[in-house]
């Protein structure tokens, strides 16, 4: 038999090595079917933490990169993986996975499929990303302008420790502290003074889910020193700072 060439898996007339069918019956002369590189590696690049590059590939140890996709490592993997399917030669690419027979136009389809489910892939991705990113920055951006406007109110609560200290009573009102019922920070719709000294900020507009929500701070004289709570008013646990969920006096 020449160099090169086989025997037909179906009439048994000679035919050469790369030929996917032969020319004289026309059996096909794969026992699997054809795997397009450009296929394998555009599934690795989109889709190879979850495992699918393996899978086309009829390798079942792709369950381990589904596995472990949340680890981001089979991610990573797959992505160098994707670029050395891409630049691996063609001939040694069909020697490993193709039985050294050339595609010839074969895995067209596969490498539509491979593009489509990568672009699919892509972008519910990119959606999963924003829909947890986006509003946990709000979520970080509201918690940055109610710290401001806590420290806008600072001023106030050393006010009413003074009159604390001076009438040995608590301030019920604004007036009696001389604090004006709008102060110069633009996240703060109000700050006022009522009962016991509690004072009750609002926050304004801007701060978009959080606005009109209040805090309120209640002072209390504990061993001589006076403390404050910060637990009150109606403003969301999340976007209060740590010491004013758990109700730590400062």
């Amino acid at each position: 038999m020449a160099n090169n060439m086989v025997s037909c898996r179906g009439c048994g007339k000679e035919i050469h090595n790369t030929a996917a069918t032969c020319p004289q019956c026309g059996a096909p002369q794969r026992t699997k079917r054809y795997k397009s590189k450009i296929a394998a590696g555009v599934l690795a690049l989109f889709t190879g933490g979850f495992g699918i590059h393996r899978f086309y590939l009829g390798q079942w140890w792709g369950i381990f990169y589904l596995l472990f996709f949340w680890l981001w490592i089979p991610g990573l993997i797959a992505f160098i993986e994707g670029l050395v399917f891409l630049f691996t030669d063609d001939e040694k690419w069909d020697k490993k996975y193709n039985e050294g027979i050339p595609g010839k136009g074969e895995g067209s389809a596969a490498l539509v499929v491979a593009l489509v489910a990568g672009v699919i892939f892509f972008v519910a991705f990119i959606g999963i990303l924003a829909a947890i990113a986006i509003p946990a920055y709000q979520d970080y951006t509201i918690r940055a302008k109610v710290a401001a406007a806590m420290a806008a109110g600072e001023p106030a609560k050393g006010r009413v420790g003074q009159y604390v200290l001076n009438k040995r009573i608590w301030p019920t009102s604004n007036s009696e502290i001389a604090l004006q019922d709008k102060i110069n920070e633009k996240h703060i719709e109000s700050l006022s003074v009522g009962n016991g000294g509690a004072i009750t900020i609002r926050f304004s507009q801007d701060l978009g889910p959080a606005a009109a929500k209040t805090i309120v701070l209640v002072p209390r004289v504990d061993a001589g020193q006076l403390v404050w709570s910060c637990t009150g008013g109606t403003l969301a646990a999340k976007y209060r700072a740590p010491d004013c969920r758990e109700g730590t006096a400062r």
